[in-house]
């Protein structure tokens, strides 16, 4: 990636955020550490000084606990060079403007960086967050976990104003146990979140303005591997629309019944893609 800079490029920061398998294998810190630190080597010999965003090792995938190791091996590598976002986003923020005056900031900040800036720092953005303004009712039906707060939080999004919202549900990335973790997992939080998620819109009106999308970037493979997980299937898949406009009850395209490519003509990417920007 440093060899591809095209002139005039640079690197003005690095996030290091461990992937899935380091969690669900338990990759060591050793192993971190020494891979960590060859990233750092890399950069250096570069020429490269910018900062380095050590992400907070959080649990996903399949087993689902965090790994203390992992985590452990990030806060042992920080150093006048590295900076470690833990879990506090609110603390972290806070610190930063409290530590940067007007005149630093704006030599280190473009126009569209101090932008965002002030955007995720404003007394709107931190209201619109505050998802502790709701009842807790509504937070109780939209379910007391990571989809369901999510979904809750969109609305809140929505409804100040924003105009792209991202809701991140993991682990639907079933390499392993795909029918376990579905039936006790994923769908329960899945069917009691968007359901919800789309009255609650409709009720404030914010629905027939709203395209909500719920989709992955690929399927899922039909058969079945050895230890009953699906793997990453490209040449068909399922995405679900609501809102927008979009008319209600359609199904568009199917597969053949093994459910493996398009059966006539196919949907599109850029189609989607045309929709969205419609």
């Amino acid at each position: 990636a440093l060899r591809s800079l095209r002139p005039g490029y640079r690197v003005t920061h690095v996030v290091w955020h461990q992937g899935e398998n380091d969690l669900r294998f338990e990759t060591s810190s050793k192993v971190y550490q020494s891979s960590f630190r060859s990233m750092l080597g890399a950069l250096r010999e570069a020429g490269v000084e910018a900062p380095v965003f050590l992400a907070v090792a959080t649990a996903c995938g399949s087993v689902r606990r965090e790994n203390n190791e992992v985590a452990a091996a990030q806060r042992a590598l920080v150093d006048d060079r590295t900076i470690f976002l833990g879990a506090d986003t609110d603390a972290l923020l806070d610190k930063a403007l409290v530590e940067m005056d007007p005149k630093a900031r704006a030599e280190i900040m473009n126009t569209f960086q101090q932008k965002a800036f002030e955007l995720v720092t404003s007394t709107e953005t931190r209201k619109a967050f505050d998802i502790a303004e709701e009842s807790d009712k509504l937070r109780d039906a939209y379910g007391r976990h990571t989809l369901g707060q999510s979904c809750l939080l969109a609305r809140r999004l929505v409804q100040a104003g924003v105009r792209c919202v991202t809701i991140d549900h993991q682990n639907w990335d079933t390499h392993y146990d795909n029918f376990k973790v579905l039936k006790n997992d994923l769908l329960p939080h899945l069917d009691m979140a968007l359901p919800l998620l789309l009255t609650d819109l409709d009720d404030r009106g914010l629905l027939d303005r709203t395209l909500v999308i719920v989709m992955g970037e690929f399927g899922r493979t039909p058969r079945v591997n050895q230890y009953a997980g699906r793997d990453h299937w490209g040449p068909s898949n399922c995405i679900l629309l609501a809102g927008g406009g979009i008319k209600h009850g359609l199904a568009i395209g199917k597969t053949n019944a093994r459910g493996e490519r398009p059966d006539g003509d196919p949907t599109s990417p850029e189609d989607l893609a045309a929709t969205m920007h419609y």
